[in-house]
């Protein structure tokens, strides 16, 4: 079932950040909690996955959680976010929305609630059993103009370093941007990018460069949805979400959305999308 979007909505990108729309809300506008819903649907017809997610919709309440759909390959996963800025984790506390979800765990987690995490996440594949195995948290760092987080995987037994990500507002820091994509050792020069990543080439508004294990990301913050169609088409993401996208464009316009793309380069500086994922609200 659709649901349409309210003049009274909150326009929040991944970060739970607000923006201004780009458009008015019209009768036909939809929530991006449609995009997440249908894809659910498809990637696994049972109605399991999209069982989920109405569960920790009413867990967590209307627009407090980021979905994230990520494609790799010809494998697709959800995850889903939460935060709290003020570390009090009323809504979104993580036994509450496990709890929800309990069935799915295949270990007991416990989350130390004197841990200063002001986000944390679960990933789902929508196959076989859909067991959720550890959770992912999410610290402040250091660096970046606007924010930069740092992400640990929690386990049974201990803390495992993810990732660390640094913000920065694409027009106003395009060459610190360059500086922090080609000073790791995944990049040499700019021009070894595709020309869609470079900054503002999406007229993104704020650029994400991230530092990860197995391989390097960029996330484009604030795009536009038909700048974020041609990315997912570059990227060769799912097919059925782009063909959501386009049937429903009249109807999405007045959000903005959340592009990621994580890459590898190798010593010959060739360029390869391993992983890329698109995010909204619901």
């Amino acid at each position: 079932m659709i649901t349409f979007s309210h003049p009274k909505d909150p326009s929040r990108d991944f970060c739970q950040w607000d923006y201004s729309r780009p458009s008015e809300v019209h009768s036909r506008s939809i929530r991006q909690e449609n995009i997440i819903f249908a894809a659910a649907e498809q990637l696994d017809p049972s109605g399991h996955t999209l069982k989920i997610l109405r569960l920790v919709q009413e867990a967590a309440g209307h627009f407090n959680t980021v979905w994230g759909l990520k494609n790799s390959g010809a494998t697709s996963s959800i995850e889903l976010y939460f935060y709290d800025y003020e570390r009090t984790f009323t809504t979104t506390s993580p036994n509450i929305i496990l709890n929800s979800v309990s069935h799915l765990l295949s270990v007991d987690l416990n989350v130390p609630t004197t841990t200063p995490f002001f986000m944390w996440s679960i990933e789902i594949v929508p196959t076989g059993e859909k067991i959720i195995n550890d959770i992912d948290l999410y610290f402040s760092g250091a660096g970046g103009t606007i924010s930069s987080g740092e992400c640990y995987t929690l386990g049974v037994n201990n803390y495992e370093f993810k990732n660390i990500y640094y913000f920065f507002e694409s027009e106003r820091d395009k060459e610190l941007i360059y500086e922090a994509l080609t000073s790791g050792p995944r990049a040499r020069i700019i021009t070894d990018f595709p020309s869609f990543l470079h900054p503002r080439m999406a007229s993104e508004q704020l650029y994400v460069v991230a530092r990860k294990r197995f391989s390097d990301g960029i996330y484009l913050s604030r795009v536009p949805l038909d700048k974020s169609i041609e990315i997912l088409k570059q990227a060769e993401f799912n097919q059925s979400v782009r063909n959501f996208l386009e049937r429903n464009y009249s109807s999405l316009t007045h959000h903005l959305y959340d592009i990621g793309i994580d890459y590898k380069m190798n010593c010959q500086n060739d360029f390869s999308i391993e992983k890329s994922a698109i995010y909204g609200i619901f």
